[in-house]
């Protein structure tokens, strides 16, 4: 960064190294608080001090307009500027690629009929920060992560930032949009919040958060006076099958077992795997003769089961309550 100012002048290189020592400071403090997303956040503020630095230059030093315009054409991160009136008047090669869209159909278009943005997990619509930010003459960061739809229907998760550009007498000339992809580690975050709360060979909900879900569904009993059931199952003959066939046949037993009860488990019920052969079956605002039923429904659907290994047959069971 210093570098990189060195060849600006002192008023840039200034706003370059105010952030870059600024940023050693917050990845120290997060580091030592162990807030390992708090960094990534922390480097993109500062990423957007700078390009905020930029245009400022961009507009007002026209001598460094050049290096400027070349250093934006250089960031990863997607950027663009509209005028006072939201039309866009600049956007470099990083939008381009997040919208999937050529550069002339970007500039000159309402900002609006190009970003469009969404919750990045519900897919609800978001109150577009450009709109806000020239309305309310302030900088607009959303929190959360934003879900950008590119112009061929791919999805970007993006961290939004904007804020106004000023004229020297601090009248709003337009605004700067700034979209840090964060697509790849948005995925890899799912993948571990569900790793790390489903079981690996069936695929259903594990011990963890099967105890988690279960206290907050007591907890709303307790408040919306519902009636929940617990259905408790312990699978029969597991451990003949997974002795005599071997860990591979205990497995496919496994997955079996759960497909056949997987047809009576409504959408609303949490079906898991406690360990081994032990299961249960969690029936958020189901009474307890409804419950019954399922269970009767469950065991008889079962009792006709029959696991096939080779040359092998074994009669399954079930034990409930």
């Amino acid at each position: 960064i210093y570098r990189m100012g060195a060849g600006l002048g002192p008023a840039t290189a200034f706003l370059y190294a105010g952030p870059a020592i600024n940023v050693l400071a917050i990845i120290l403090t997060a580091r030592i608080l162990g807030v390992e997303l708090g960094i990534a956040r922390a480097v993109g503020a500062v990423i957007f001090s700078i390009i905020i630095g930029l245009f400022m230059h961009l507009f007002f030093r026209n001598e460094e307009k050049e290096k400027a315009q070349v250093t934006l054409r250089s960031i990863g991160d997607a950027v663009l500027t509209t005028d006072k009136n939201g039309i866009i008047e600049y956007a470099n090669p990083a939008t381009e690629q997040l919208l999937e869209l050529k550069m002339s159909d970007i500039v000159g278009k309402q900002h609006d009929e190009i970003i469009r943005v969404f919750d990045s997990s519900t897919r609800a619509p978001k109150d577009n920060p450009i709109a806000k930010s020239l309305k309310n003459k302030t900088p607009e960061i959303m929190e959360e992560h934003s879900l950008i739809i590119s112009h061929n229907d791919h999805d970007h998760v993006v961290d939004i930032t904007v804020a106004p550009i000023r004229e020297k007498n601090g009248e709003i000339k337009g605004c700067v949009l700034v979209a840090h992809d964060v697509t790849e580690l948005h995925n890899m975050t799912r993948k571990l919040d569900y790793q790390a709360s489903h079981d690996d060979l069936t695929g259903l909900i594990n011990r963890r958060e099967f105890e988690k879900r279960l206290s907050q569904t007591l907890d709303n009993a307790r408040v919306d006076n519902q009636q929940h059931a617990l259905v408790y199952m312990d699978m029969d003959n597991f451990k003949i099958v997974n002795d005599s066939c071997g860990h591979l046949a205990g497995d496919e037993l496994l997955k079996q077992f759960c497909s056949v009860i997987k047809v009576h488990v409504r959408n609303t019920d949490t079906f898991a795997r406690l360990g081994g052969d032990e299961f249960a079956i969690l029936l958020t605002g189901c009474p307890i003769e409804q419950a019954k039923n399922i269970a009767t429904d469950i065991q008889n659907r079962l009792q006709g089961f029959r696991f096939q290994w080779n040359d092998r047959s074994f009669e399954i069971g079930v034990s409930m309550g």
